[in-house]
């Protein structure tokens, strides 16, 4: 069994031999490195990278803790992970958390908008996605660091803009159960409900200052500017599928309307 040394010891040096603890009882610290929140992750993610320096024992499993849990917040560091798992398409399956949080989520330079498109089918265990935009000048955006611009090509927005095939892209996600939005602006409540409802495997929904623009329909397949079809129809007509295996649906600062169309 491998063991990890508290202090320097030397051939030579007199006393006693320097206290030892086992690989194991670290491996078990290393994973407490580890948390719901992204604040908490942020910090973790540093630590991790600084275990995996410590030795050999220690950089398995700290880099199996930073691979569960990602944080991508700019371009970059989506093509960065995207190099990574093409290099090595074993470490897709070590994946099974992202957040995505940033402040430029509501411009044409959203990495949230095009983060479906780029892994659809190379993260089978991805069972979490935590979408987190900070708006500056508040509380929520003091902890973390804001890169120093945007890229020039990207424009300011009302919105989080989402291509009509985003949905599409997100349904390939099949082990996603659990989807957290904080502070996110969407075009319209059908644009968003299609989103919520793409993942066919959501269980969980977490909403913290959700928003929409346009009201639009009460059902995802709805036209923002006109009634749903199967108002018109009558009540006896089934609505359509949504989310069909969710238990859980918290909010949090979501305007009566907007809780009243998620429910």
């Amino acid at each position: 069994m491998d063991e990890v040394s508290t202090r320097n010891g030397g051939i030579g040096c007199s006393g006693p031999p320097s206290p030892r603890i086992s690989t194991e009882v670290c491996e078990n610290i290393i994973d407490m490195l580890y948390s719901n929140l992204a604040r908490d992750t942020f910090h973790d993610i540093g630590a991790l990278h600084s275990c995996a320096l410590v030795c050999r024992a220690w950089r398995v499993r700290s880099q199996r803790m930073l691979f569960y849990k990602i944080q991508l917040s700019d371009g970059p560091s989506i093509h960065r992970l995207r190099a990574i798992l093409d290099a090595g398409p074993h470490l897709r399956g070590y994946v099974h958390e992202v957040t995505i949080i940033g402040y430029y989520l509501d411009t044409t330079a959203s990495v949230f908008a095009i983060f479906p498109a780029v892994f659809a089918g190379k993260l089978p265990n991805l069972r979490r996605v935590d979408v987190v935009h900070l708006n500056e000048g508040t509380a929520t955006a003091s902890w973390y660091p804001r890169t120093s611009h945007p890229p020039y090509w990207a424009k300011p927005l009302p919105h989080i803009p989402l291509h009509p095939r985003f949905p599409t892209f997100l349904s390939s996600f099949t082990a996603v159960s659990y989807l957290t939005l904080t502070y996110t602006v969407f075009r319209s409540f059908s644009e968003c409900a299609r989103m919520i409802g793409a993942p066919p495997s959501l269980e969980t929904l977490q909403c913290e200052y959700v928003r929409w623009l346009a009201p639009g329909g009460s059902h995802p397949g709805a036209d923002i500017t006109l009634p749903p079809d199967w108002a018109a129809a009558g009540p006896n007509v089934p609505l359509p599928p949504f989310a069909p295996k969710l238990r859980e649906l918290s909010l949090w600062d979501t305007a009566l309307y907007e809780a009243e169309r998620l429910i």
